[in-house]
């Protein structure tokens, strides 16, 4: 009997490793979720862009037409929600399946989201049960996985219908074919190699081109030139298969591209001079997330010293190392890049979206080389591995606060536009109704995904949904247009409007200021965000309490 005692405690403390390694993507499915709900619908200001234009090109694909939002490309979302949708709908025509998504995008929309998460979750399971029976090691087991919840910006992401997801999915399995590579390199052939690097990494080229810079790792990970030849190969075949539904609108993508690499401003824009500001821009980047900046000044000191080890020789763990600072290198080699690429174009955390979901590979590595370096005793690497699992402990919870406030905004948010919404349905129903962009309203939503993706194919839908007295102001044009996407005249229209107008979406301050239309309001109601804008009429009510949900 007392000599099972030793087996069965071994047992238990591997089913507490393996509850832990479920607990944390459950962690991180079920606060991503809370994220999701206070966020509120998707029709809101701040949630429309980019879900509505995703979901309505998943539509183009159903009913066999090229996806018009392409430029990301965000092909494997456009195809993931249409097989969402058809799954949902099964036994429907595209005709029938295309009403049922028009009269209720939400639906849809929110089992896109499910999916999406649901499937980072698997993968960060399977993530952290790979490392652990590769590595025997729990601790970096743990680490492989933590910083995912970590990170307050990963629950934002993953409350989305966008290709962020994706691209936390697609960097989650290249970090599994990492640690495979590092703790069992016999398993995988060459060939074999390849073939998953290769269709990991088109995946992610076709879901966002922010993945291009990751592809340092593998290229630096590969040991002879002719297999990082074959790489990039198969990259671009990978990446050529995964947009084949956006195949007629190529010259889109290159323009979009070419004008990333040529121009200094937001989206392409700008001056052809390549790059401006780059120094100060950086600066702002690295300061996105600080706690992640560290971690890579971490590996990059844990790189030194791999190197500077390997340089002297001997030691029986110079083939781990090896292994283990190559790895380690590449993937600080990807994350200058990524931070560098970022810095030519700044304007959100969501660029950097490859390299927080590569945080965790990150901090195991660092792990990884102070265990193969000059720490002998277990004792010792299990020390420096749970100070490293306290650092993210304590990163986490600075980070919890982040949530909170982000959860209080969001309550915020909805709260106004619910008192907005309140005051427009109680003073101003009867009176020409024109949206522009952040609008919280569910006919500008689904304008905007149809402007992104064809307007005559569901315009006149929204039209016959939303009224002949609807309208829809592209402050980028400073035009009017119906749902049906034909131009409006803006005086005319107001003229016949019967005294009353409304405009509604974000204030037009600020850098807002020269999206203005070219008349005279009379009044405006509501807040910093958005705003009512009144002609023919004055606002009367106080804005009451209310929250969207």
């Amino acid at each position: 009997m007392s000599e099972w005692l030793p087996k069965g405690r071994e047992l238990a403390d591997r089913g507490a490793i393996v509850l832990t390694l479920f607990a944390i993507p459950l962690a991180m499915y079920y606060l991503s979720g809370v994220v999701a709900g206070e966020r509120g619908p998707y029709w809101l200001a701040d949630n429309f862009d980019p879900e509505y234009a995703y979901l309505f090109n998943a539509l183009n694909l159903i009913n066999l037409r090229v996806p018009e939002l392409v430029e990301h490309p965000g092909t494997t979302l456009h195809v993931l929600g249409a097989v969402v949708i058809k799954l949902l709908t099964l036994g429907e025509t595209s005709f029938e399946v295309t009403e049922r998504v028009l009269s209720d995008p939400e639906y849809f929309l929110s089992a896109i989201s499910q999916t999406l998460r649901v499937l980072n979750l698997v993968s960060q399971i399977v993530l952290g049960m790979v490392c652990y029976f590769l590595t025997r090691s729990a601790v970096t087991a743990v680490l492989i996985q933590s910083p995912i919840v970590c990170f307050a910006y990963s629950f934002d992401a993953l409350s989305r219908v966008s290709p962020e997801p994706l691209l936390l999915l697609d960097v989650t399995m290249l970090a599994g074919i990492v640690v495979l590579v590092i703790g069992r390199p016999a398993v995988l052939s060459e060939k074999t190699l390849l073939y998953l690097l290769s269709i990991i990494s088109g995946f992610g080229i076709a879901t966002k081109f922010t993945f291009v810079p990751i592809l340092c790792l593998p290229l630096v990970m590969l040991q002879s030139v002719r297999s990082r030849a074959l790489f990039l190969t198969g990259t671009l075949m990978a990446a050529l298969v995964f947009t084949l539904p956006i195949l007629p609108r190529y010259r889109v993508v290159l323009s979009w591209t070419g004008n990333l690499l040529i121009r200094s401003g937001s989206y392409g824009t700008g001056d052809a001079t390549i790059i401006s500001n780059f120094w100060s821009n950086l600066a702002d980047v690295l300061w996105y997330q600080p706690s992640m900046s560290c971690l890579v000044g971490v590996l990059a000191v844990a790189c030194v010293v791999a190197q500077r080890q390997l340089g002297l020789g001997g030691g029986h763990q110079q083939e781990s190392l090896l292994r283990v600072s190559r790895v380690a290198l590449g993937l600080l080699i990807a994350q200058i890049c990524q931070f560098a690429a970022v810095a030519k174009h700044p304007g959100s955390f969501a660029y950097l979206i490859p390299i927080l979901g590569l945080s965790g590979l990150t901090t195991a590595l660092v792990y990884m080389v102070l265990k193969a370096l000059l720490l002998p005793s277990e004792a010792v690497r299990t020390g420096i591995g749970l100070l490293l699992v306290i650092g993210l402990v304590y990163s986490g919870s600075g980070q919890w606060r982040k949530v909170e406030s982000s959860l209080s905004e969001y309550r915020e948010r909805r709260t106004a536009a619910a008192d907005l919404e309140r005051l427009r349905q109680h003073d101003f129903s009867d009176c020409l109704q024109i949206f522009h962009y952040r609008a919280s309203s569910t006919a500008y939503a689904e304008y905007f995904g149809a402007e992104w993706s064809g307007v005559r194919y569901y315009g006149p839908r929204i039209q016959s949904k939303y009224g002949p007295r609807t309208y829809f102001y592209q402050i980028w044009s400073k035009r009017l247009f119906s749902a049906s996407g034909v131009v409006v005249n803006l005086p005319e229209i107001v003229g016949k409007s019967d005294g009353c107008t409304i405009f509604q979406g974000t204030p037009f301050e600020g850098d807002y200021e020269r999206f203005r239309p070219p008349i005279q309001f009379h009044d405006q109601c509501g807040g910093k965000r958005e705003a009512l804008y009144v002609l023919g009429r004055k606002c009367h009510r106080a804005v009451g309490a209310g929250v969207l949900s």
